[in-house]
């Protein structure tokens, strides 16, 4: 029984829909967390990037502002640092310079990076790790500034910002997703049940066509043909209750004729016509069993089939031997039987 389920599950429809329709959706959902994951991940970045060009920017006002400051400057930024930063929070290194690449201010671990180089954003190499650099220039031109993260840190920030983000969804999708994805295949197919539960419900004389009116558009071939096969067993019944009756017709007068010769032979004296009433009662009974191998041998042939032995059928011989089978019945109740000799094929 155990192993009969899992093998049962398999030919459901039901169960193949669902595992269909539930790989497709957690495929879909892993493509578009990969996706959020991504861009969440590159809109972090931009938002360090963001962080870097506004923290270099005061960095260029406070020095043009007061040259003389950048002392007590560099030593109240070294506090911050020092108090520590999130992981949401890499560190900042700067370099604070003049137009002509004369150093002015430098951060203890910021990258001995040339001030005169254009500015914008660069990427270099430092201790073995890349860093993300941003030149500033001040309006006048008189002053340069150098900001810089170390890209590793960056990553790790963006990749923790990113998996907060997508995390959530992920997990709380496949939970909300899965029961609809259920009751939603056990809706679409609820058509299939209520086609089981009518057949179900029907008497074994019920043949009557399936209603097709209300029935989806994919169950209608299935329809179409329990349709035609419930026609063709209505037909083949009927064929049955038809030779049924065909068969008591066709044996009932060879009976009754067999009946009556056995009551001559009974009251019959004479010998002689008591061995002809019994030899009358020997012949239709022969001729009884021939009939009825042919009902039978009519009841095995197939309707779509010809007749295996097909030949002429002379009817006059056939009415004689039928005038044969009555003639003790009419001749009690003074009845005459007449027939033409010449033959009547067909």
């Amino acid at each position: 029984m155990g192993t009969r389920l899992p093998a049962m599950r398999l030919q459901s429809l039901r169960w193949r829909l669902l595992r269909t329709v539930c790989l497709a959706a957690l495929l879909g959902l892993a493509v578009s967390a990969m996706l959020s994951y991504r861009q969440a991940q590159h809109e972090a970045e931009e938002l360090m990037d963001g962080n870097l060009a506004q923290s270099g920017r005061i960095l260029l006002a406070l020095a043009t502002d007061d040259p003389q400051q950048l002392d007590d400057l560099g030593a109240r930024l070294a506090t911050l640092a020092s108090a520590g930063a999130s992981r949401y929070e890499p560190l900042l290194e700067y370099q604070i310079g003049r137009n002509d690449g004369s150093l002015l201010l430098r951060s203890e671990h910021a990258p001995e990076s040339p001030l005169s180089v254009a500015p914008g954003y660069s990427v270099i190499e430092h201790d073995g790790d890349p860093w993300r650099l941003l030149t500033l220039a001040s309006t006048a031109g008189d002053f340069r500034v150098q900001v810089g993260q170390s890209i590793k840190l960056r990553d790790r920030a963006a990749l923790e910002v990113a998996r907060q983000a997508v995390l959530p969804i992920a997990l709380m999708s496949p939970l909300l997703l899965l029961p609809l994805i259920y009751f939603s295949v056990r809706r679409g197919l609820k058509p299939l049940d209520d086609l089981a539960a009518d057949v179900a419900r029907r008497s074994a004389e019920n043949l009557e066509p399936l209603a097709m009116r209300l029935a989806p558009l994919e169950t209608q071939p299935l329809l179409t043909a329990l349709n035609r096969l419930l026609i063709r067993l209505r037909e083949t019944l009927d064929k049955e209750r038809r030779f049924t009756a065909d068969a008591a017709h066709e044996l009932r007068t060879p009976l009754a004729v067999i009946k009556v010769q056995a009551q001559v032979a009974q009251l019959s004296i004479d010998a002689g016509d008591r061995q002809q009433a019994l030899a009358q009662v020997l012949a239709g009974t022969d001729r009884a069993t021939r009939v009825l191998e042919q009902l039978l041998r009519l009841a095995r042939l197939d309707p779509l089939a010809g007749l295996p032995d097909a030949g002429d059928i002379d009817l006059a011989e056939l009415a004689r031997q039928v005038f044969a089978e009555l003639w003790p019945t009419t001749a009690t109740q003074a009845i005459q039987l007449h027939s033409d000799d010449s033959p009547l094929l067909v």
